[in-house]
C-alpha cells in the first residue's frame, strides 16, 4: 500500500487528507482573505478602503473601532478590529518596510494601524502597530486637534488559540520549574524569572538588576537550570510576556524583579541597524542606542515544547520525542479535533480515536474493523483531523534521533522498520538523504547516498502562498543514479531540496521499506 492508496482508504471512511500545516504561515483562501495557521486568525488581505492597491483609508480610533461587526466581506459579517496581541502577530520587525508578509498583505502602507485595545490604566491612549518597522506603540485614542489618524485591517476567528491570543498573561499559563525559571506553555519559551544581576532565592528576586551597554550584550551567558543555551530574546518574544490588562506590563508574581526595568532585545531596528529595540516600561517598543544602559532577561526555547499549528482538515504529524503521547488527553477538545488515526504496519490496519464521541470512537472503530487508538509511541506518525485552526504542544525536550530506526539492530532502544509502509517521525530534523544514510546498516562514504534499504519516502507539504499543497518525494535509488529531479517533475511531486524542507520536528512521514 502506498500513501495514495492509504489516502483513498481514508476517503472511503469519510474524509480527505490535507496534511500538516507546520511549514505554512498564511494560507490563501482565494476570496481576499488568508488564514494565519500560527494564530488561527483569518485576515482581510487588504487594508480597509483598499482593493490591495491605491490609498488605504485613515481613521481616528473611534471610527476604526466602529467598523467591528459592520462589514460584510467574503460571505461573513463578524469582521472586527484586532486586539493588539492579534495585530502584533503580523509584525516582522526584522523585515524591510512594510514590516510584514508582503505576499499575504500586498500594498500595505508602511505606517500605523489601530488595534481595539486601550491602555489598561489610561483610556486616553490605545495600542497601535507601526508597519514602517514592526514596532508596537501607544497613541492618542480620543479626538485631538488635529485628530490622530491611522489605518485599519479587519480580522475574525482565533478561537482555537485563545490562550495564545489572550491579552493577559495569567500564572496558570506558566510552568514553574522551582529554580528561578518558568516555561510559558502557550509559546514553549523558557524564561529566567529574574533580570541578570538578581538571584532567585526561592521566593523572589534578590539583589540589584545589572545594567548593560549594547556592546556588552554579545558575551552574555547563563547556566541556570543546567542549560547552556540561554540567549537574548527577540522583541516579539519579550512582547509575548506583556500583560495588556494590568497596571504592570509583566505579571509581578511571575517576574518580581525590577518592575520598572527596560529590557534589551536581540532585534535591530530595520531602519537604523546600529540601534536595537527595547521593551519599555509600559510595554511599547523604543530604540536603545549604543550608549544606553538597560537590563536583560534571558530566554531559551526547548525544541519540542513549541506549539505546532494545525490547519482545518487533515494534518500529518509525528511524535518525534522519546515520550509516549496519551491520545485522549492531548486531543480531548471536541470543538477543535474530530479524529486521530495511526497506521499499524504489523496489523496492516488503522487505529482510531474521536474526541467528540462518548466512547472516544470505540464503537465506530469496532464496527469498521479498526482498533481503538489510546497512545502514540516514540517515533510514530499519525493523522489528525481538525475542525478549526489550533496549536498543540507535542513531545518533550528529548528529541528522538534517526538512529532509532537503524537497520539491523535496535539502536538506543529503537524499533526496526517493518517491510512495507511505515508512518514514522524523528526529532533531529534530517534531510531525507541524511535519514537514509543514518539508518543504513553499513554507513556510506562521506557525501554519497547509502545503499538504499528504503524504496521511497513521502512527507506532506500543506501548501502556502508560494507553493501548492502536495506530496514531497524522495527515492534513494533515483538519488543515486541522478534521476530524482526529473522523476519528481514528471510526477508533479515536490522536491525536498528545492523547498528547503527537512523531516522536521512534529512532521510525520511515510517510508516504504
Amino acid at each position: 500500500m502506498n500513501p495514495r492508496q492509504s489516502h483513498r482508504r481514508l476517503m472511503v471512511l469519510g474524509s480527505l487528507l490535507l496534511g500538516t500545516a507546520a511549514q505554512a504561515a498564511f494560507i490563501d483562501q482565494g476570496n481576499g482573505t488568508v488564514i494565519d495557521l500560527d494564530s488561527g486568525l483569518t485576515w482581510q488581505r487588504c487594508a480597509v478602503g483598499q482593493t490591495c492597491q491605491g490609498q488605504a483609508g485613515s481613521f481616528n480610533w473611534a471610527e476604526a473601532a466602529a467598523l467591528s461587526g459592520q462589514v460584510d466581506f467574503a460571505g461573513t459579517s463578524d469582521w472586527r478590529l484586532p486586539t493588539i496581541r492579534e495585530l502584533a502577530t503580523l509584525a516582522r520587525p526584522r523585515s524591510p518596510k512594510p514590516s510584514l508578509d508582503n505576499q499575504a498583505f500586498p500594498a500595505t502602507p508602511a505606517s500605523t494601524f489601530w488595534s481595539a485595545t486601550q491602555l489598561s490604566f489610561d483610556d486616553w491612549l490605545a495600542w497601535q502597530v507601526d508597519f514602517n518597522d514592526g514596532s508596537v506603540l501607544l497613541n492618542a485614542r480620543i479626538l485631538t486637534q488635529p485628530p490622530t489618524l491611522a489605518h485599519a485591517r479587519l480580522v475574525r476567528g482565533g478561537e482555537g488559540h485563545a490562550r495564545q491570543l489572550n491579552l493577559s498573561r495569567p500564572a496558570a499559563d506558566f510552568l514553574d520549574h522551582g529554580n528561578g525559571s518558568v516555561t510559558h506553555l502557550t509559546s514553549g519559551l523558557m524564561w529566567q524569572r529574574c533580570p541578570l544581576g538578581q538571584n532567585w532565592d526561592g521566593q523572589t528576586c534578590s539583589g540589584t538588576a545589572s545594567s548593560f551597554a549594547d556592546t556588552q550584550l554579545a558575551g552574555i551567558s547563563s547556566s541556570l537550570g543546567g542549560h547552556s543555551d540561554w540567549r537574548l530574546p527577540e522583541i516579539d518574544e519579550l512582547l509575548s510576556l506583556q500583560d495588556f490588562t494590568g497596571l504592570n506590563n509583566r505579571n509581578p508574581d511571575l517576574f518580581p524583579g525590577c518592575n520598572i526595568c527596560e529590557f534589551w532585545s536581540a532585534t535591530p531596528d530595520i531602519n537604523h541597524p546600529s540601534s536595537r529595540w527595547i521593551h519599555a516600561n509600559w510595554g511599547d517598543y523604543m530604540l536603545g542606542s549604543q550608549d544606553s544602559r538597560l537590563q536583560v532577561r534571558l530566554v531559551r526555547a526547548p525544541r519540542a515544547s513549541r506549539p505546532t499549528p494545525l490547519a482545518p482538515g487533515w494534518n500529518l504529524l509525528g511524535n518525534s520525542s522519546s515520550q509516549t503521547l496519551n491520545v485522549s488527553t492531548l486531543f480531548n477538545d471536541a470543538q477543535s479535533f474530530r479524529a486521530v488515526w495511526k497506521w499499524l504496519p504489523a496489523a496492516g490496519n488503522w487505529a482510531f480515536h474521536a474526541p467528540g464521541q462518548a466512547d472516544g470512537g470505540a464503537a465506530y472503530a469496532a464496527s469498521r474493523g479498526l482498533q481503538t487508538l489510546q497512545q502514540i509511541g516514540p517515533g510514530e506518525g499519525f493523522w489528525v483531523q481538525t475542525e478549526r485552526p489550533v496549536a498543540i504542544s507535542l513531545g518533550s525536550d528529548t528529541p528522538l534521533p534517526s538512529s532509532h530506526f537503524q537497520d539491523g539492530k535496535a539502536s538506543n532502544g529503537g524499533n526496526l522498520l517493518g517491510n512495507g509502509w511505515n508512518l514514522i517521525a524523528v526529532g533531529d530534523a534530517p534531510s531525507p538523504r541524511q535519514f537514509v544514510n543514518t539508518i543504513a546498516a553499513t554507513p556510506p562514504s562521506p557525501g554519497t547516498p547509502a545503499a538504499p534499504s528504503l524504496s521511497s519516502l513521502w512527507a506532506w507539504h500543506p501548501g502556502n502562498l508560494q507553493t501548492p499543497a502536495g506530496w514531497l518525494f524522495y527515492a534513494p535509488q533515483l538519488d543515486n543514479n541522478g534521476t530524482l529531479d526529473s522523476y519528481v517533475d514528471s510526477k508533479g511531486y515536490h522536491d525536498f531540496t528545492r523547498l528547503n524542507r527537512k523531516l522536521d520536528l512534529s512532521d510525520g512521514f511515510w517510508v516504504n521499506r
